[in-house]
């Protein structure tokens, strides 16, 4: 029996059912995937991106054979490959459950037809099985309720349950407290954008290539075509692409692009982030305008004794003052005073104002 695995856009876990039989590796720019519809490019550039550093890891790591299947061939489609399969000698085909009805439906109808057998394995990205789910979903039952079903996987998995079979906190479900606005006061982490690398930049121009056509074909549509090309493949992060494409639009009109974390800049604040832990300026400042504010309007925000944030790698986190210390809420970085104020000079990059000082 001459078999092959198939592996779609969705599909590229680093654990796979697939590993466990050694078999040639068709890894598929699926149509439904790529060009069912006018896509936006950045999917299409992520799904290829991914896919060619996916066929890396199986060729590099796993020792895998692998065929890969652009979006620009014929057979991209599935209704064109499995022909094509046949015509080479397939007879037999393994995939993972693709959890999407149309490409399902034509991979087992396209297989039954040419006469090629087929074995679909359960999907890692699901907890249960399709069999584990055939008791809840039975066609004895006329409604489906998500709570109920929601409250038997707690029981079954041992999710936040005491040791009475009961939910910790009283509660089996937040939905309360998940539809609540996200607090006024609260910072949300930083969001940190990964460096460009050499399958970005592929994907990059492969898109700009193949697909261009996404953003139409007018003058204006090939201008943005060349600039967003120009970003991305000649600048080496998201932010410096960012910059390039912001001042290339607006560079007539005088827009000024502040980069936040340059270090000169930041050196230059250093005074002000000096005086706000000495002397909480930004306290005393905002207090007093805060007591006249508050005779006609409603006050929305109040200021704390040290409007600054510490930033680490992963973390962006308030100071405040405490038993003589500088603390870092949330973590164990305690500074004296010489030694923030030494902080502040040798590492000026870490020091970030909130709202208020702003």
């Amino acid at each position: 029996m001459k078999q092959i695995h198939l592996i779609f856009p969705h599909q590229l876990f680093k654990e796979s059912p697939l590993f466990d039989t050694d078999a040639p590796i068709y890894l598929v720019e699926e149509y439904l995937f790529f060009k069912q519809y006018p896509f936006h490019k950045q999917k299409i550039a992520f799904h290829r991106a991914t896919m060619k550093r996916y066929a890396d890891f199986l060729t590099k790591e796993k020792n895998r054979e692998v065929t890969y299947v652009e979006s620009i061939q014929k057979i991209s489609d599935i209704r064109e490959l499995l022909p094509a399969l046949k015509k080479q000698g397939i007879s037999h085909i393994n995939y993972i459950d693709p959890t999407d009805n149309w490409l399902n439906k034509r991979i087992q109808e396209g297989c039954k037809a040419l006469g090629i057998s087929f074995k679909t394995m359960e999907n890692p990205l699901f907890l249960n099985t399709k069999e584990d789910l055939l008791p809840f979903f039975g066609k004895h039952k006329k409604k489906y309720h998500q709570t109920t079903f929601y409250k038997e996987q707690r029981k079954k998995r041992n999710i936040l349950m005491d040791p009475e079979a009961k939910p910790m906190g009283g509660k089996w479900t937040y939905d309360t407290e998940n539809r609540k606005k996200y607090p006024a006061k609260k910072v949300p982490p930083a969001i940190s954008f990964p460096d460009l690398d050499s399958y970005t930049i592929e994907a990059t121009q492969y898109v700009n290539t193949h697909f261009s056509n996404h953003l139409g074909s007018s003058k204006n549509a090939k201008y943005l075509k060349c600039l967003f090309s120009d970003a991305y493949i000649n600048h080496h992060n998201l932010a410096d692409a960012t910059r390039f494409i912001a001042n290339t639009l607006f560079n007539d009109f005088g827009l000024v692009i502040i980069d936040g974390d340059d270090t000169n800049l930041k050196q230059l604040f250093n005074p002000f982030v000096k005086d706000e832990l000495e002397n909480n300026t930004s306290f005393t400042e905002v207090s007093k305008t805060i007591l006249e504010f508050e005779k006609n309007y409603k006050i929305q925000v109040n200021p704390r004794e040290i409007n600054l944030f510490y930033l680490g790698d992963d973390y962006r986190e308030r100071i405040f003052f405490e038993d003589n210390l500088y603390k870092v809420n949330n973590t164990d970085i305690t500074f004296s005073k010489a030694e923030i104020l030494a902080e502040v000079d040798h590492n000026p990059k870490a020091f970030s104002p909130n709202v208020i000082m702003r």
